[in-house]
């Protein structure tokens, strides 16, 4: 298990890190492949993901992080059998 800072911090390195390493621990492989930016509070999430379950489940578990003061979700899904190609190529 990994585990986070609590502490609240300005630094976007510190966020971005921590943002980072709680996505690539959730069973979903796909997390790994998310484009994330911090900046003063504000965490942007990019990518593509293969049902909104798992848009919904990333945006929320960003915005549970310390520091973390508005998440932009840029994250799309995939068309139905477009997420198997995208996701193998």
């Amino acid at each position: 298990m990994i585990s986070l800072p609590t502490h609240v911090s300005d630094d976007h390195a510190d966020l971005f890190d921590r943002a980072r390493l709680l996505l690539a621990a959730q069973a979903a492989p796909a997390f790994r492949n998310i484009s994330i930016e911090a900046r003063q509070g504000r965490v942007t999430l990019r990518g593509e993901l293969s049902s909104f379950y798992q848009r919904q489940l990333a945006v929320s578990l960003v915005r549970r992080i310390a520091g973390v003061i508005q998440v932009v979700d840029e994250l799309a899904v995939a068309p139905r059998g477009e997420a198997n190609v995208a996701a193998s190529a």
